[in-house]
């Protein structure tokens, strides 16, 4: 399996390096599809609000990712119910017990996202081979952990509708 970063690297090029003002990128997860593993990156808007932090829309576009080799088997509009987002409002993640604001955000994905790269093609293998998660417990929680860190609580329903078994496999840890 390829790693998160590889999957966000084949993604920006083939869709040019950038995506537009106010969209961001969720981290690529793995999701279940006709019997194979692909990884998705869902596209959202983050809408900016005098006086509040900005609050996302729903996904509008998604990539599916080859998890081997990374190739973009996919890539365009869809909709929140296309990504199995059928209630984009639930509940979110706690809120991260690190700092997520300005220059900290930056400060915590530099220092979680290279662990969490390196913690994905293992933890991903065994999600696709249906391994037991003992076999990954200890990579699981620290990942469940990380991306826990660096998603933002308003945009967590959507990882945990789009690609639910493998946020339920990762509970499980």
């Amino acid at each position: 399996m390829i790693s998160i970063e590889r999957a966000s690297d084949s993604f920006l090029r083939a869709h040019g390096g950038s995506l537009a003002d106010h969209e961001s990128e969720t981290i690529p997860v793995p999701v279940r599809r006709d019997g194979q593993v692909e990884l998705l990156i869902m596209i959202y808007r983050m809408t900016p609000t005098p006086g509040r932090p900005p609050s996302p829309s729903p996904p509008h576009r998604a990539a599916r990712i080859h998890a081997l080799t990374g190739d973009i088997l996919a890539f365009g509009p869809r909709t929140p119910a296309q990504l199995g987002i059928t209630d984009p409002g639930a509940r979110p993640w706690p809120a991260p017990t690190e700092m997520v604001q300005g220059a900290n955000l930056v400060d915590l994905v530099q220092r979680m996202r290279p662990r969490l790269s390196e913690l994905s093609p293992t933890l991903y293998a065994a999600f696709a081979a249906r391994a037991p998660v003992a076999a990954v417990g200890v990579s699981a929680r620290e990942f469940y952990h990380l991306i826990k860190e660096l998603v933002p609580p308003p945009v967590s329903p959507f990882y945990d509708q789009a690609a639910r078994e493998f946020f339920e496999y990762l509970r499980r840890a």
